[in-house]
């Protein structure tokens, strides 16, 4: 093994020390330096080795920075890959030279013998030109931010050989040149904010070895050709973000090999097609943002691979098939904003906990209580329908709960929690506001170590703001605003970390006291405007709350004048004290 290694070593050794030997041919050299005409390239400081710097007359164009050539010393490849365009502390990338009178670029359609060109981040402030048409053996081509101008040129129907073609954030609004269906040896085609229109060229389907077709973020309009389900290699299509109309061909199902289909945000209409299924490699469908109506296939849960669906933003009725919790790979499930009705399918709540499923409803018609069994679900949006009865404690073990604007009526007075959490309480967001839920804070959120956003506003809780709630060591944002809690505020030390509470809109009396602020640390907003406090400020307020920047006291019943060392709060950028019995001026930051 030894000896073939050290064989393989001395032979590359060779090969390298042969291809430094040669000379490159002086009409592609020509060319080159015709095509480093059109642009200036200024080395900064820091990157003193400039994208061109070695493309100097009378040396050999072999040993130029990227430039690579044919052991006859033709150029067979190029690629000018500017990483000033990505990185601008680097210096700026190549640039047009206004005074270049020339056809940027034309002069490499002389370069007969070349396999690749790839061209990131170079100015060309011009278009693509038509003589790359002329490359006959080209097999790659790719443009990434060029400032191209123009549009697309029918030329580069010729390049018989082409089987990369990318270019993406470029060109002028035009379409798909229907010479481009002769590129028959295409594999990927990627052309990402080029600023297409038009229809997608019907012939397509002459590309019978395209794996990768992704035309995102363009002006296409028109529908999806049914001949696309005729390329049985493709792998990947993304048509995300353009203005395609009409229905999902149902053949698509027919890609075997497909593993990503991208339609969202566009104008398709019509039902999702139950032929999809048929699709067995499937990993990610996402069709959201669309008009797709009618009922969600059941049988996209026989997707053996599938990992993410998303149809987020659409027009589709019905229930929620259980199916569609089946697949073991699956991560994510996007259905909101939809017309959704019936309940949650219990079936979600078996999922592989480890793969930290995602599952948003939200913004749909559904009704009745939230399966007890839901708390291994990493991510649970359910906001915004007509879910109603007790908040499920098993719940605590999701990571994100939002339940907002939903019609639930009751938290658990439980004092502990459940022994049988898996993983245990890790919620991290709850957003309960805007239900009808009556009764006193219970005495579990104050067991809840990870909780950093809480948020129970807008709903009919009574009783006390507890300190345990307030000291837990994760809260950062507690809303508790819109109830009838009552009741006095905590005075015992709790040692808080939120730095947003809101506590407006309720029936709190009794002072606010020294105590009660000392606990509050590093907090910036506070509003307690609406209830009915009373009594006098501290005097001492300026020692603490040193990080605020917003505190609302308005519509309480607080009296005496306003402290003097309120004027050390020097962050305080909104102060509201209105509509309360305060006497004399308010003092003026120091």
């Amino acid at each position: 093994m030894a000896v073939l290694i050290i064989g393989i070593l001395v032979l590359l050794a060779s090969f390298r020390a042969a291809s430094a030997q040669v000379q490159c041919n002086g009409s592609d050299r020509d060319a080159l330096l015709e095509f480093k005409a059109a642009f200036i390239d200024v080395p900064s400081q820091r990157v003193p080795d400039d994208d061109f710097r070695t493309w100097l007359p009378g040396t050999n164009c072999c040993s130029w920075k990227g430039v690579n050539c044919t052991s006859s010393g033709r150029v067979q490849g190029l690629a000018v890959q500017s990483a000033s365009g990505l990185d601008p502390s680097r210096g700026n990338p190549p640039f047009r030279n206004s005074s270049y009178r020339g056809v940027v670029g034309a002069s490499l359609g002389r370069l007969s013998e070349l396999d690749y060109l790839i061209m990131t981040q170079i100015r060309w402030n011009a278009p693509i030109p038509k003589e790359l048409g002329q490359l006959s053996k080209l097999r790659e081509l790719t443009f990434g931010e060029n400032n191209l101008t123009g549009t697309l040129p029918s030329e580069l129907g010729k390049l018989w050989e082409l089987e990369k073609l990318e270019i993406s954030t470029n060109l002028q609004p035009g379409p798909i040149p229907s010479s481009y269906c002769r590129l028959t040896r295409l594999i990927t085609v990627r052309m990402t904010r080029a600023r297409l229109t038009g229809s997608i060229p019907p012939c397509i389907y002459r590309w019978s070895r395209l794996a990768d077709l992704t035309l995102s973020y363009n002006s296409l309009t028109g529908s999806i050709p049914p001949g696309l389900g005729r390329t049985s290699t493709l792998v990947s299509i993304s048509f995300s973000t353009n203005q395609l109309t009409g229905t999902i061909p149902a053949n698509l199902g027919n890609l075997q090999m497909l593993d990503s289909l991208e339609l969202d945000s566009n104008r398709l209409s019509g039902a999702i097609p139950p032929q999809l299924s048929r699709a067995r490699s499937l990993q990610f469908l996402r069709l959201g943002f669309n008009r797709l109506c009618k009922s969600i296939p059941a049988s996209l849960g026989s997707l053996p691979l599938i990992r993410l669906i998303d149809l987020r933003e659409n027009k589709l009725s019905g229930s929620i098939p259980p199916e569609l919790a089946k697949p073991s790979n699956l991560f994510s499930i996007d259905l909101s904003v939809n017309q959704l009705s019936g309940s949650l399918p219990a079936a979600f709540g078996q999922v592989n906990a480890a793969l930290e499923f995602s599952l948003n409803v939200s913004h749909n018609r559904l009704w009745g209580p939230i399966p007890q069994n839901f708390g291994g679900i990493f991510q649970l949006d359910a906001s915004n329908n007509f879910l109603s009865a007790a908040f499920p404690l098993s719940l605590v073990s999701c990571r994100d709960v939002r339940l907002s604007n939903n019609r639930l009526t009751s938290l658990p007075q439980a004092t502990s929690l459940p022994q049988n959490l898996n993983p245990g309480p890790r919620v991290f967001e709850l957003r309960l506001d805007g239900n009808q839920i009556t009764g006193p804070l219970p005495p579990w959120l104050s067991l809840l170590p990870e909780i950093f956003r809480l948020d129970i506003s807008g709903n009919k809780i009574t009783g006390p703001v507890l300190a345990s709630v307030l000291g837990l060591p994760a809260l950062q944002e507690l809303n508790l605003s819109n109830n009838k809690l009552d009741g006095r505020l905590p005075t015992q030390s709790f040692q808080g970390s939120v730095n947003f509470l809101d506590l407006h809109s309720n029936r709190i009396s009794g002072p606010i006291t020294s105590s009660f602020l000392a606990n509050l640390g590093s907090i910036i907003t506070v509003d307690f405007s609406r209830n009915t406090l009373s009594g006098p400020l501290p005097a001492d307020i300026g020692s603490y709350l040193f990080g605020i920047n917003s505190l609302n006291l308005s519509y309480n019943m607080l009296d005496g004048r306003v402290p003097a060392s309120i004027s050390n709060l020097t962050d305080l950028s909104y102060l509201n004290l209105s509509h309360n019995k305060f006497t004399g001026p308010v003092p003026s930051k120091s």
